[in-house]
C-alpha cells in the first residue's frame, strides 16, 4: 500500500484530539514508537476494516468488537 492513501481513521480518541483524522500506516507505527497516541486511541482501515488500538505503548490489533480484546502487533521488518 506504501505512502500514497489515508486508509485509517480515528474512530475513537479519549482526547477527542485526532477524532476522524486519516493517517497513513506508517505514521501509526511512527508515531507509537515515538509514543504520540494517548492510550485507548482506536484506529480503523477504510478498506479492509481492520482496527487498530494504541495501549500502554504499544499499538495492537483488535481481534473482535471488543476494544478490550487486542494482541501486539508485529514488529516491522527491515526493509519496510
Amino acid at each position: 500500500m506504501g505512502r500514497t492513501t489515508l486508509d485509517w481513521i480515528v474512530i475513537a480518541d479519549p482526547t477527542d484530539t485526532f477524532t476522524r483524522r486519516l493517517f497513513y500506516r506508517s505514521d501509526l507505527r511512527v508515531s507509537a514508537r515515538h509514543k504520540t497516541w494517548p492510550d485507548g486511541i482506536v484506529f480503523k482501515n477504510l478498506v479492509t476494516g481492520e482496527q487498530r488500538q494504541y495501549a500502554q505503548g504499544e499499538l495492537l490489533t483488535v481481534t473482535s468488537t471488543s476494544s478490550t480484546s487486542a494482541t501486539a502487533e508485529e514488529p516491522p521488518r527491515e526493509g519496510r
